[in-house]
């Protein structure tokens, strides 16, 4: 490939006569595409960029947001400031941005999150491995089910509670040099702080691991595995399942479980072990005791009671929220009042469909993100039928 200073020469050009900056930007965007990475896109309805969030209505919220991003970083000594290195190649972040209703509160909270490009890495170089594994939907609605069973049964029984970890992949030593640029309103974040940083082209060495980076999510399944697999827990990892950890006592009954999913974890069993679970976990990185599961993996659980026993009740309403936001943006290039409310029906009602004679352009992005929300979850999780799992070692 051509340096940007390079002249044109033939060699330089593709097949259908394309520039080397387009062509550049070609092979850009399939690296994109192809390189695994942690989402760095706000969700919909939210800026994507931080000049849109200052021009907000929100504008407070979201600094403010942003520098506890900030905070997190510095306070647990995950950034490192150094002059440039010769030669380094140093990668760019981008600020992404979100609202989560904290389940004990019912506040919104405005989040930012400052990632790294991850597409800008490159194999072999940057990184080795980046597989991470996570829960299986079948692993958390078997252990939910044991749950209601358990619970049903056993007055001395958590149900199926959920605990965060505060800033999880900040836990997660790095084995590469990773160098980063520093990010926008940093300057001003360190003059808040009276942080005075040293003259000269600076860069960040990331210490433990930041999201958007490829191999994060690999190095922090690894460092909470180790602080499960811990004999003072006592629990063992399920060969079916990595994410899984479970004990069990003298008569092979389950006394504790835990669903891990990168930084969110689903837990239950007797009284006295989560309790022990939850203060080892906390004397090894931050967390936050969420409570009852309500909302898990964007899957809402409600629990109800009926004649067969106790369920829960699944649903996704932030899900489809979100899903009709981004369809109506999408049609407000072309509608910009357009509202799908207030249509009671997909199309006119008795309205003949005909064939379309003219060029017809879909937009591939919009037309695949809606085949990946075909599955919307209302089903009951009944326990009846997980009875057996009661008295079985984990294998």
């Amino acid at each position: 490939m051509s340096t940007r200073n390079s002249p044109v020469t033939p060699e330089c050009i593709n097949d259908r006569g394309d520039s080397p900056n387009i062509v550049e930007q070609e092979e850009q965007e399939h690296q994109q595409a192809t390189v695994m990475n942690a989402s760095v896109n706000s969700d919909p309805g939210h800026p994507n960029d931080l000049k849109a969030a200052l021009r907000s209505d929100k504008a407070a919220e979201w600094k403010s947001g942003l520098f506890s991003e900030y905070d997190n970083f510095m306070k647990r000594n995950a950034w490192e400031i150094k002059i440039r290195p010769k030669n380094a190649r140093v990668l760019k972040t981008k600020n992404v941005f979100k609202t989560k209703l904290l389940a004990i509160t019912k506040e919104i909270r405005h989040k930012v999150r400052n990632c790294v490009k991850g597409y800008e890495q490159i194999p072999g170089v940057d990184y080795t491995e980046s597989y991470a594994a996570v829960a299986s939907d079948g692993t958390i609605r078997t252990m939910l089910g044991v749950s209601l069973y358990n619970k049903s049964r056993r007055r001395n029984r958590v149900l199926a509670k959920l605990f965060d970890v505060e800033a999880a992949f900040l836990n997660a030593p790095l084995m590469e040099t990773v160098y980063i640029e520093l990010p926008e309103l940093f300057h001003e974040y360190c003059e808040s702080q009276g942080i005075e940083l040293p003259e000269g082209d600076l860069v960040i060495q990331l210490k433990m691991g930041q999201y958007g980076l490829v191999q994060v999510a690999r190095a922090w399944v690894k460092r909470m595995t180790q602080i499960l697999i811990d004999p003072e827990l006592g629990l063992q990892q399920c060969k079916s399942d990595p994410c899984l950890f479970v004990k069990h006592n003298e008569k092979g009954e389950l006394i504790l479980y835990v669903v891990t999913y990168i930084d969110d974890a689903l837990y239950g069993g007797e009284q006295e072990e989560t309790t022990k679970l939850l203060l080892f976990i906390q004397s090894k990185v931050t967390i936050t005791d969420i409570g009852d599961i309500d909302i898990y993996l964007g899957v809402k659980y409600e629990y109800w009671e009926d004649k067969d026993g106790p369920y829960f009740e699944c649903s996704m309403p932030k899900y489809i929220d979100s899903m009709v936001t981004e369809f109506e943006e999408f049609v407000r290039q072309y509608s910009p009042t357009f509202k799908l409310k207030d249509y009671p029906t997909p199309a006119p009602q008795g309205q003949n469909l005909t064939k379309n004679e003219d060029d017809c352009k879909l937009n591939h992005r919009n037309t695949g993100d809606s085949s990946e929300k075909l599955y919307l979850p209302s089903k009951r999780c009944y326990p009846i039928a997980l009875m057996q799992l009661e008295s079985k070692p984990c294998t």
